[in-house]
């Protein structure tokens, strides 16, 4: 009993160090220079949408809010924007 338990450690261990392995060496193939994955993001405007009055389960009471999409920009790219956080305000 005891060797085969030996043997499950192992191959746990074994597992775990080849799966993380494998992970870092896939990604470096793929990157050709450091990224830090930060970006920065910008809203200018509203897009299509319009105000909505729904029941906010936060305060229980009745609020109006727009829903639709945003303009801005990320990493100076135009993009369009969405938010779904009924708690906070974009």
């Amino acid at each position: 009993m005891k060797s085969f338990t030996n043997l499950l450690k192992a191959i746990i261990l074994t597992s775990l160090i080849f799966g993380l392995f494998t992970a870092v060496s896939a990604q470096s193939k793929t990157l050709l220079k450091v990224q830090d994955h930060t970006s920065i993001a910008q809203i200018s405007g509203t897009s299509n949408g319009q105000n909505v009055t729904y029941f906010n389960p936060y305060t229980s009471s009745n609020q109006t809010t727009f829903a639709g999409t945003f303009t801005g920009t990320l990493n100076s790219q135009a993009q369009k924007f969405y938010c779904i956080d009924l708690a906070h305000y974009l």
